[in-house]
């Protein structure tokens, strides 16, 4: 993360109220961070998508973004999202340099906002674009993702989840449970158990580091001490891996937003 700069974006094209509003992006730099400044609310812009090279690696929504700033601790601002990529709460440098998103000349990467029908006729909607951007560099090593699962839980007690998009190469920085339901997480991979946490330590440890639990989520994250090294989750795994949920009643099924890191270096 070398000479960051602020640099303000072009306009969407297609921006109508229920329409989708497309930017392409620019490449060749690092993008560490992008911010939405709008007029709109969570129930007005609906969807944040971006895709590279038809790799729609980014697909949430504009309350997944803000949750993610209240967790941090970050102020919230209405009508202004922040797309994150580069994890600035890491102590290390090299960590924070290397969740950030790194473009290649030959990318196409576009960043595509859903809007909703719902916005009155008379609203005319503005957004503009910054983005906070770095040097480039020499080829993409890494790639975050941020995106959303859901598993079934239909049993008070323990749901198991094992379907995890998972391979060698990639990795969770977090997740994000939604629901306030659930006390209890374990991992499982390969007939062994690599950890059992519960609801209340994991608050503690989290709020004496710097972060602010979300009451309607039950918040996993192995970076919470600012490291990376040693510290994201692999998914790899030889023949199973899967989440041991623990819920003190039934709630059908939870929304997992995922924080994802994928080695991508030929």
């Amino acid at each position: 993360m070398q000479n960051c700069r602020h640099r303000k974006l072009s306009a969407f094209s297609g921006v109508v109220k229920g329409g989708t509003a497309t930017l392409t992006l620019p490449t060749g730099g690092t993008y560490e961070q992008i911010i939405l400044r709008t007029n709109l609310t969570p129930d007005e812009l609906t969807r944040v998508e971006i895709t590279l090279n038809d790799d729609k690696f980014y697909n949430v929504t504009s309350n997944h973004l803000n949750m993610l700033q209240a967790y941090h601790m970050k102020k919230i601002v209405e009508g202004v999202y922040v797309i994150p990529f580069s994890d600035f709460n890491n102590i290390e440098r090299a960590a924070v340099s290397s969740t950030a998103f790194v473009t290649e000349p030959n990318d196409h990467i576009t960043l595509d906002l859903k809007l909703s029908d719902s916005i009155a006729e008379n609203k005319a909607i503005k957004i503009d674009t910054f983005a906070i951007m770095s040097d480039a560099q020499p080829y993409r090593k890494l790639l975050p993702r941020l995106y959303t699962q859901t598993m079934t839980a239909t049993a008070s007690g323990e749901n198991d989840f094992s379907g995890l998009l998972s391979s060698t190469s990639r990795y969770v920085r977090r997740m994000h449970f939604k629901t306030n339901k659930m006390d209890k997480l374990e991992i499982k991979r390969d007939g062994r158990e690599e950890g059992e946490m519960h609801k209340d330590i994991l608050q503690f440890v989290a709020e004496t580091n710097g972060k602010k639990w979300n009451v309607d989520y039950f918040h996993y994250d192995p970076l919470v001490y600012g490291f990376m090294r040693d510290f994201l989750l692999p998914t790899q795994h030889a023949s199973e891996f899967f989440f041991r949920v623990n819920t003190t009643e039934v709630v059908q099924s939870i929304e997992i937003l995922i924080e994802g890191l994928e080695s991508v270096a030929a």
